[in-house]
């Protein structure tokens, strides 16, 4: 059985994750508890944001005509490929995060 479970207090985390294990355990059951906070959720929400205000700052100067539109497409194309460099850098970091912990238990 594999758990997620989201907690932004680590010692409530751990604890809850104790408390399925030690549940687990007495049935017999393999258990992996996978913790997350919400900090990867607001770190997304930010990134997302940030592209917004990429998005209008490259809007505002199309229509102020300081940028032509094939500037604009090659900045939108920018954009994203930034997006998707970080978005794969944090499930990188994630990707660690959890290799750390089950090295740590194994």
């Amino acid at each position: 059985m594999r758990i997620a479970y989201c907690e932004d207090e680590q010692a409530q985390a751990e604890l809850a994750r104790d408390y399925m294990v030690s549940w687990a355990k007495k049935r017999n059951i393999s258990c992996v508890v996978d913790l997350f906070s919400t900090f990867h959720g607001a770190m997304a929400f930010a990134l997302q944001l940030l592209a917004g205000v990429a998005y209008a700052y490259i809007v505002l100067k199309a229509m102020a005509g300081s940028v032509s539109a094939g500037q604009v497409l090659m900045y939108a194309g920018a954009i994203i490929t930034m997006m998707g460099s970080i978005r794969n850098v944090m499930k990188l970091q994630i990707e660690i995060d959890y290799s750390n912990e089950y090295l740590k238990t194994y």
